[in-house]
């Protein structure tokens, strides 16, 4: 009978048995010896890839540093969650090999921190990730069409300051003119002017 490999499960493709809802379970082999009636849509989706054993070793699987491991790997590689588009889906990579690393990497969760990447169009890595402030996070994001709002980065800026934003800019901060710009219109070079300045 052929076997089937999924991350540390392997299975035979003999299907052992259903559900109510038709789903069909196959018998799997853990790498650490388990052995379980798996649901097969689960192993081709990836939302399981052991019986659970890696995780128990580091005692860490309800940790906030575990659930941002997690939550980043799954954005990137499994395309059956709703915002894998916007990651794993425009060629985001995640390059931890294991959460082992990933800890000794970052380190502990700074409270009320939040995982972030440095450069939003970069992988997750360990020389791109960073443990962050929700403030700061929210001005690193990127709009659904790619590009970034002008007002709103200001408007972001200025709060995580403490300013308020009406007194800094008035009510025109969000005028359509500066609704949406795209990276390179919003971070211009400034060579040329540059060398206005010193002609």
């Amino acid at each position: 009978m052929d076997k089937l490999t999924f991350g540390r499960w392997t299975c035979g493709s003999k299907v052992v048995g259903r559900d109510e809802h038709s789903s069909a379970y196959l018998k799997c082999r853990c790498d650490c010896g388990t052995v379980r009636v798996v649901r097969r849509a689960s192993l081709r989706s990836g939302h399981t890839r052991s019986c659970g054993c890696k995780v128990r070793t580091h005692g860490m699987e309800k940790s906030p540093e575990y659930t941002a491991y997690h939550h980043a790997k799954s954005r990137c590689q499994n395309p059956n969650i709703k915002n894998f588009t916007d990651y794993g889906g425009r060629g985001i990579k995640f390059l931890f090999d294991s959460f082992e690393q990933f800890f000794a990497e970052l380190g502990p969760r700074p409270k009320g921190m939040v995982l972030d990447r440095r450069d939003n169009d970069g992988p997750y890595s360990a020389e791109n990730c960073r443990w962050v402030t929700r403030k700061i996070s929210k001005l690193n994001q990127r709009h659904a069409n790619g590009n970034f709002s002008r007002g709103q980065f200001w408007h972001d800026l200025l709060v995580s300051l403490n300013l308020d934003p009406k007194v800094c800019y008035g009510n025109g901060l969000f005028g359509r003119e500066n609704y949406s710009l795209s990276t390179s219109e919003f971070f211009p070079p400034c060579v040329e002017k540059v060398q206005q300045v010193a002609a």
